[in-house]
């Protein structure tokens, strides 16, 4: 009996490779996708897997291929990429939107400097890939960060949803009530709710 491959079960294979691979958050991924470019040779794509730590079967790769060949010889990466941003739960959303809310004084936005000064790097969702270590923690928030305001030194609500939402989006699905649990914590506030 064949095994149906749908995106429905292989992106969470993508997303839990990842995690047990070291990916904190998607913006790594993204960081490759801008280095090697929006389209990359299909023959060459398990080069690419290798990278962000991923390792489909045939059938699992003529699936993805379904859903983001650019053309005979090539793959759309940022379509590929595009695929692993599912919905994030409305209740973390809400907690996301309470948490800036508290941090912000209910501003529309706030001084980046002002928020990481609020952060706890020991509470970060994804310490536990960095072998607990605080300083590489603060490094990969700082480049989460930078994905989502660029240059900029003010950040708004949608930016700070945005930003945990690149680390959710390569979250397993048995993580992520772990996820829900440490946002409070990451941000120095109690629950909320």
């Amino acid at each position: 009996m064949d095994i149906v491959n749908t995106l429905d079960s292989i992106i969470p294979k993508m997303r839990y490779q990842m995690y047990q691979r070291r990916i904190p958050s998607l913006d790594i991924v993204n960081q490759i996708v801008r280095e090697e470019g929006k389209y990359y040779s299909i023959a060459d794509l398990d080069i690419f897997f290798a990278k962000i730590g991923v390792y489909l079967k045939s059938q699992e790769v003529t699936e993805l291929l379904n859903h983001c060949k650019h053309s005979k010889t090539q793959i759309d990466l940022v379509r590929m990429v595009d695929l692993l941003k599912t919905e994030m739960p409305q209740d973390i959303v809400c907690d996301l939107n309470l948490i800036f809310d508290k941090l912000s004084g209910n501003q529309q936005a706030m001084d980046v400097e002002e928020l990481l000064q609020h952060l706890n790097e020991n509470e970060y969702p994804q310490i536990d890939l960095m072998n607990k270590n605080v300083k590489i923690a603060k490094e990969n928030i700082l480049r989460g960060f930078h994905e989502v305001i660029g240059d900029n030194k003010i950040i708004n609500k949608e930016q700070f949803i945005d930003f945990h939402k690149n680390i959710y989006w390569v979250i397993p699905e048995y993580k992520i009530k772990d996820f829900k649990n440490k946002l409070h914590l990451m941000w120095g506030i109690r629950r909320l709710r």
